[in-house]
């Protein structure tokens, strides 16, 4: 009986360890620049991922920037690089998720599912980190993912936004089982605008380590207005000055 009792504790440790080893975590370190510095889109390639093998398997990756990150509201874009040849598509199937991750690694935002956005073949591109045996830059076979959020706003005049503030970026991937492999892995994250206008970068750049949270203030409906009156305003005056002259 005690034989049995300790193969069986024996295996119920083997189940645990194997369990905990399948459930580990790549963590990612990037450089998200300067101390106070600010931008509104910034490109991460990394190949922490690459030689990854397409085994059905389900990959756990914080990526760290090892500094905090404000920003009024977020677009994640992550792309998985497969190896192939030129013209080849890429292989899809995959489920991608995501969340924030705050200083201390912990959820920062929800989890959300990561829809596909981007799907291309394998094709020439300067300036990209890949090259052919030929020495000419690529981009390979990619399948693109999309996580975004928007920082709080509230109903104060002038809709103020508490920004979302984050150190990292968790991702869960789970691969298609296929005889095909990841060569690397590109992660962009961007703020083009902090409400109504999208793509507009007034009060929207990412910052990065600021001493002081800042306040985002999105224009009202009437102010817009008023600044677009008097825009076209002087556009008239203008126009009237120059055939008068």
């Amino acid at each position: 009986m005690n034989a049995i009792r300790r193969l069986t504790i024996a295996f119920l440790i083997l189940v645990v360890s194997v369990q905990a080893a399948g459930a580990s975590t790549i963590t990612v370190n990037l450089d998200p620049g300067a101390d106070g510095s600010s931008y509104v889109f910034k490109d991460f390639f990394f190949t922490d991922l690459a030689g990854t093998n397409f085994d059905g398997q389900t990959l756990s990756i914080d990526v760290r920037f090892g500094a905090l990150l404000v920003a009024p509201l977020l677009s994640i874009n992550l792309n998985l690089n497969q190896s192939s040849a030129l013209g080849v598509w890429p292989t899809t199937g995959f489920t991608v998720s995501g969340y924030l991750l705050d200083d201390n690694g912990l959820p920062a935002s929800a989890e959300k599912t990561m829809p596909l956005s981007l799907q291309m073949p394998g094709q020439l591109h300067s300036g990209w980190p890949y090259t052919l045996a030929d020495g000419r830059h690529y981009v390979p076979a990619t399948t693109g993912y999309e996580l975004n959020y928007q920082g709080a706003s509230t109903m104060a005049p002038g809709a103020l936004i508490d920004p979302l503030v984050f150190s990292g970026v968790h991702f869960d991937i789970t691969m298609p089982n296929t005889d095909d492999s990841l060569i690397g892995s590109r992660m962009s994250i961007a703020s083009y605008g902090s409400g109504q206008f999208y793509r507009q970068p007034f009060d929207s750049p990412i910052l990065v380590s600021p001493e002081t949270i800042p306040t985002y203030t999105v224009p009202d409906a009437e102010t817009t207005g008023l600044l677009l009156l008097g825009s076209l305003a002087a556009i008239i005056v203008t126009r009237i000055r120059l055939r008068a002259t």
